[in-house]
């Protein structure tokens, strides 16, 4: 079974994203690997006092250009990629 993937990363993330992505088996299509889709647009958020931000500040509304990046997954690689992810 196919699952489609979208995560949002900054724009200086995004590449290391895509590769790390791939590398975990995201992307394989056919003879193809490592495709994707990407487009970007604004972030939105509000991080909680419980939370840590990287990018922000607690209970302060911020705004961050980020890369939708979109992936095909097949069902025996998805754990291998949400950990892979989780890493990041």
């Amino acid at each position: 079974m196919l699952y489609h993937l979208i995560v949002y990363a900054p724009i200086s993330d995004a590449d290391r994203i895509r590769e790390v992505m791939a590398a975990a088996g995201a992307g394989k299509i056919g003879k193809y690997s490592g495709c994707s889709f990407s487009c970007r647009g604004t972030g939105r958020f509000t991080p909680n006092v419980q939370a840590n931000p990287a990018i922000g500040t607690r209970e302060q509304p911020e705004e961050v250009v980020e890369e939708r990046i979109e992936a095909v997954v097949q069902s025996e690689n998805l754990p291998k990629v949400f950990a892979t992810l989780h890493k990041q």
